[in-house]
């Protein structure tokens, strides 16, 4: 029986993840709105993946984070405070562009999301040999 959770806990301890950017760099993440509605409630993510809201903005409306490692994706939420007008939303990862939306009419609303460009990094840890206790 002690060689069996010996085994499990051996198998479950073997893989980790982390998370690294790509060649080893920081990402910078800009997020972008625009468009003909008169004010807008604007939830983005945070430099920790957590989301803040800024009511009541006017457009045009920018912001640069710089995600920590361990956020893969990003979003930028909005919705027209009135009906009418049309939004665009857009992300930026390091100046190259990895999502767009746009909508118009009564209380438009857009949803963009984009990755950061970190990644899962699966990292095996040596198994306990059966005999060491």
């Amino acid at each position: 029986m002690a060689l069996l959770v010996v085994a499990m806990v051996a198998i479950a301890a073997a893989v980790l993840v982390s998370t690294t950017g790509r060649s080893g760099r920081t990402v910078t993440m800009s997020y972008e709105v625009e468009g003909t509605a008169r004010s807008v409630s604007i939830t983005s993510s945070r430099t920790d993946g957590d989301d803040v809201t800024d009511n009541r903005v006017s457009l045009p409306w920018s912001k640069k984070v710089t995600p920590k490692s361990d956020v893969l994706f990003v979003r930028v939420w909005v919705i027209a405070d009135a009906p009418g007008g049309a939004l665009t939303c857009r992300i930026f990862q390091n100046g190259k562009k990895v999502a767009e939306e746009t909508a118009s009419g009564s209380m438009a609303s857009v949803h963009c999301v984009g990755e950061t460009g970190y990644q899962l990094q699966f990292h095996r840890t040596p198994s306990p040999k059966l005999g060491d206790r």
